[in-house]
């Protein structure tokens, strides 16, 4: 009676393990995505690919980070949210981009590097076939050196896509044109 417990529980310990394990993949070629089979180029526009952590616990999902030679980054994650459908509906993607907005309004309140987050500007429309919502936010360091960070939430196959780029507003929106384009077949 005791063996079967014991094989169960490092089985169960070994499952747990696995799921939390994270995968790093090589950042000079282009990125498919395993489940979503999607190619992710190695550069767009100013970034070039210089990460890629792959988590099999579907609620942290993958990321992919670009950076620039000015040390300004653009984040891509591909995350499942927590529920049994595999399908997204709108009213869910609506629910979550309020979720990470408001997330990252109150990163002034957790940080005291920070002195103030402002939403400059916030948009929802449709980009070729998928509804994107956007906000633009402008952080105040606490030294006094201001950054922009632009947010594009959508949702595709029943993940969601989340695009996070601190950088000027001209390489984000064309970071993120170009990323949007690998979604297109």
């Amino acid at each position: 009676m005791k063996k079967p417990l014991l094989y169960f529980l490092i089985f169960s310990l070994g499952t747990a393990f696995a799921a939390s394990t994270v995968e790093h993949r090589s950042a000079s070629e282009p990125y498919v995505d395993p489940e979503l089979k999607i190619s992710f180029p190695a550069k767009a526009g100013v970034f070039q690919k210089n990460e890629v952590s792959r988590s099999y616990n579907p609620m942290i999902g993958s990321k992919i980070r670009y950076s620039d030679h000015d040390g300004y980054c653009a984040d891509i994650f591909l995350y499942s949210l927590p529920k049994k459908s595999n399908t997204i509906t709108p009213a869910e993607l609506e629910a979550h981009y309020k979720t990470v907005k408001d997330a990252i309004l109150k990163l002034g309140d957790q940080s005291s590097s920070i002195k103030s987050v402002t939403l400059l500007e916030e948009d929802k429309r449709i980009k070729y076939k998928w509804m994107v919502h956007t906000a633009v936010f402008q952080i105040m360091w606490s030294t006094g050196s201001t950054q922009i960070t632009t947010l594009k939430i959508f949702a595709y196959k029943g993940k969601i896509v989340k695009l996070r780029m601190s950088c000027k507003r001209n390489d984000a929106e064309y970071f993120a044109g170009e990323i949007l384009k690998s979604f297109i077949k």
